[in-house]
């Protein structure tokens, strides 16, 4: 195991560098079921790692809702498709939105399957590698799109809120792609937490449980918890992210938490958390 955790090691390095990336780091999100708040939590996330000053590219890779651009309140195509992907580049193609982030709508790929669709998007993506620092991915809640995602990603953040079935949907999301050889660096947040012991209450089972019956290092990000704020999703229903209206709540705090954490990850090693057992 150490020879094989070595070789990791010395392959990853190669990707990311402690102390600068040739790269851009990967974040992608998934929500365990529908309604969970991946899509704003990107968006915020995204917002939250540019006023730290990071080059920050918001990618809509959610089959089912391609709503970041609208989120971000711009105008203009939703969508872009194989034909304007050969002849444009990532930066073309890609909007100003808010906070001086760019935003990449939605990919719609003529076979119409999410597998595909999201493996064109990922190839596609690296061309983009040097420009971006951060690229913030919303993969939704398709498990078929995250299953191709994840193996690209330097960090796959499975987003639940803290009602059973979130929980159950969450562990079974990480199980179900795992089982299929998928390595990744997984993390977690409990999103809409309304009671701090309940929600660490429900990190600490998630943990145990990953560890236990799936030997996966599965931690929270941040704090690991986004206390529930009604002020979140009414900005973003207006076009404002939480981070920027209301940049002292206690949301928008945990937000800039979970930024500043990645900011300060050595990603060349926290990229074996998830292959070694725990």
């Amino acid at each position: 195991m150490q020879d094989q955790a070595f070789t990791l090691r010395q392959m990853v390095s190669q990707i990311t560098s402690v102390g600068g990336s040739t790269r851009a780091r990967r974040i992608v999100l998934s929500g365990c079921k529908g309604g969970v708040g991946t899509t704003t939590l990107a968006v915020n996330l995204g917002i939250a790692l540019r006023k730290q000053q990071r080059r920050v590219l918001l990618v809509d890779a959610n089959p089912n809702r391609g709503d970041i651009a609208a989120i971000c309140g711009l105008r203009g195509n939703g969508e872009i498709d194989e034909s304007t992907v050969i002849r444009c580049t990532v930066e073309q193609l890609s909007l100003s939105g808010p906070a001086g982030v760019h935003v990449l709508p939605r990919f719609d790929a003529q076979a119409g399957a999410p597998g595909t669709s999201a493996r064109q998007l990922m190839n596609y993506l690296q061309t983009a590698d040097h420009a971006f620092d951060y690229i913030v991915v919303d993969a939704g809640c398709c498990p078929m799109t995250a299953e191709v995602i994840w193996p690209s990603a330097d960090l796959a953040m499975v987003v639940a809120t803290p009602d059973t079935v979130a929980l159950t949907d969450a562990y079974m999301l990480i199980k179900s792609i795992s089982g299929n050889g998928v390595l990744a660096n997984i993390g977690f947040v409990i999103n809409r937490s309304f009671h701090e012991a309940v929600t660490r209450d429900i990190a600490r089972r998630l943990t145990e449980t990953c560890r236990r019956f799936l030997q996966l290092r599965v931690r929270p990000v941040g704090a690991g918890m986004v206390p529930d704020d009604p002020r979140m999703v009414s900005a973003a229903a207006n076009g404002r992210m939480i981070v920027c209206a209301f940049p002292g709540s206690p949301s928008a705090l945990a937000v800039t938490e979970i930024a500043k954490q990645m900011t300060e990850m050595d990603f060349a090693d926290a990229g074996l958390n998830s292959l070694l057992p725990a």
